[in-house]
């Protein structure tokens, strides 16, 4: 969870933005966004590649007229792939 935070915290001060209860959706994702890209990049996995593959195993077709929550799912599942590749890589 320290990791997380301290990876949350880095990603606010690259984009300006510090994240909290008030902070505009928008920007909120695009932390979240840079978050999850990040820590794919460093579970070794390639993003494009990873969201393919799971958007294809759920059956959502990404893009802008899919529903937020299908995205959602995407981002969701690729969020947990990347963290326990990332897991992986450490424990070993």
């Amino acid at each position: 969870m320290a990791k997380l935070q301290s990876l949350k915290s880095a990603v606010e001060s690259q984009l300006g933005i510090k994240a909290n209860a008030d902070t505009p959706a928008r920007q909120c994702g695009a932390v979240g966004g840079n978050m999850v890209k990040q820590l794919i990049a460093s579970s070794g996995a390639n993003f494009s590649a990873l969201k393919t593959e799971v958007s294809a195993e759920l059956g959502v077709q990404m893009g802008p007229d899919a529903p937020a929550r299908a995205n959602g799912a995407v981002g969701g599942q690729m969020v947990r792939r990347a963290i326990q590749q990332a897991e992986g890589k450490y424990t070993r």
